[in-house]
């Protein structure tokens, strides 16, 4: 059973490459919070689903679950998930393992950044200026807050991370744990195909950036650098297939958020020389870095987080310094376009090669797992079922906050809508479009 929040994005994407990677090794369960505290259980490919009020009806999920038998419960975030689910472990009797998406369990900060969307890289500060643009979601200190976590962690057979930076950064805060970093599958199942390289002395270097672009993304430094360049009148050209979390400046042309499947499509019509992903924190892995490399496009990306070692020996991919400016940005730009495609990237080589896992997915995910006996369901009449199943999902229909929130996405696409959002302050903007919906909004407009 793999547990999850419903914000969707990376742990999504990884959540259903899991089912697909072993639709024929095993029967999986999903378990997600939806509103409130109801969450829904669903199987494999059935669209329908049951629907369980935690706490209420913790003991009607623990008779459920009991009676399916699971071999492993795997919590992929811990963010809006009630306490009690926690213990479904130890109450079920069945193994635990967590992965480690991003930072919420050092301070209730995902992604371990600032006020202004940039990474803390002090320690001695981090929590205070985490603090300040995620309020810790315990009312006691940060570290009350991680004890809350150890407790859980402690529970976990496997703490599995989707890059060694990940495990060094989490393991600096809860040494106790023994961190297994595994890749996710996708960059086990297929070798990246070799890069198209434009040649030196280019007239205009075409670069694309790819995603929802939040400030953490990047958002700033992609529209101040392409701001520059154009009043520099460097033949710099910029796109972005995907979406900001405001609208950005009219020389960044914007292709609007896009499905996987045409993804290969849409890049043959913008034919970008290469892929520009300006993230300022340390993403644990990066499904959008496994969109460019897929797609045989020369990278940019910076020196934090899984990029590097995602890219080591990559035969066309250029690391840069993360906190860059956007000046020094377009210098190594202007460079490339002078040059020619980067050239490999350099070897990777981590501090703790000890966390590092070969082949875990391919070798050890399912391995040595047990099913449970199961409990005689002789009593599990057509009345208890039909009162927690529900036919037809909620998820498929918007809310009216989020209708709402689909209408402002769209306004704020066109030029009163730009400068309306100007005058609103960011916190502001993000909190209500949080009250509204914590759904992506691309997910949304979809």
């Amino acid at each position: 059973m793999l547990v999850s929040h419903n914000l969707n994005g990376g742990i999504e994407t990884h959540i259903q490459e899991l089912i697909q990677l072993y639709r024929h090794q095993a029967h999986f369960l999903v378990l997600k919070q939806k509103e409130n505290q109801t969450y829904s259980l669903s199987f494999d490919q059935f669209e329908e689903e049951f629907q369980f009020q935690i706490p209420e009806q913790y003991q009607d999920l623990l008779y459920l679950l009991n009676i399916l038998g699971l071999s492993l419960i795997h919590f992929h975030h811990l963010i809006n998930i009630h306490p009690l689910l926690r213990n479904l472990g130890d109450d079920l009797g069945v193994e635990l393992n967590f992965t480690v998406h991003d930072f919420y369990c050092v301070n209730g900060n995902p992604t371990l950044t600032n006020k202004k969307g940039t990474y803390c890289t002090d320690p001695d500060t981090r929590d205070q200026l985490c603090a300040q643009a995620v309020p810790l979601p315990c009312k006691g200190s940060p570290e009350d807050w991680r004890n809350e976590m150890r407790n859980f962690l402690s529970k976990c057979q496997r703490i599995i991370t989707p890059s060694i930076s990940t495990a060094e950064i989490f393991s600096s805060y809860f040494p106790e744990v023994d961190c297994q970093a595994a890749y996710h599958p996708d960059s086990e199942l297929a070798d990246y195909p070799s890069p198209t390289k434009w040649k030196p002395n280019k007239k205009t270097l075409k670069i694309l950036t790819l995603g929802a672009i939040s400030r953490v993304k990047g958002a700033e430094l992609l529209e101040k650098t392409a701001v520059m360049a154009q009043s520099q009148g460097i033949k710099l050209e910029f796109h972005l297939m995907g979406y900001a979390y405001r609208p950005l400046n009219v020389c960044i042309k914007t292709h609007g958020p896009y499905k996987s499947e045409d993804l290969a499509a849409k890049l043959a019509k913008i034919k970008p020389d290469l892929i520009w992903l300006p993230a300022q924190w340390p993403e644990t892995y990066s499904y959008t870095l496994s969109e460019a490399l897929f797609a045989g496009i020369p990278v940019v990306v910076p020196d934090i987080g899984a990029f590097p070692e995602r890219v080591s020996k990559h035969p066309a991919a250029q690391v840069y310094p993360w906190k860059s400016s956007p000046d020094e940005m377009i210098k190594l730009f202007s460079k490339l376009k002078t040059e020619g495609a980067p050239e490999e990237a350099a070897e990777f080589l981590p501090d703790h090669p000890e966390y590092s896992v070969d082949g875990f997915y391919e070798k050890q995910y399912l391995a040595n797992l047990k099913c449970p006996a199961k409990v005689k369901a002789y009593y599990l009449s057509n009345e208890w079922i039909t009162s927690f199943l529900v036919l037809e999902p909620f998820e498929k229909q918007l809310s009216r906050s989020e209708r709402i929130l689909v209408k402002i996405f769209h306004f704020r696409g066109t030029a009163a809508g730009r400068l309306l959002s100007q005058m609103v302050p960011f916190e502001f903007q993000r909190k209500f479009k949080q009250w509204l919906s914590k759904k992506p909004i691309h997910e949304l407009t979809s």
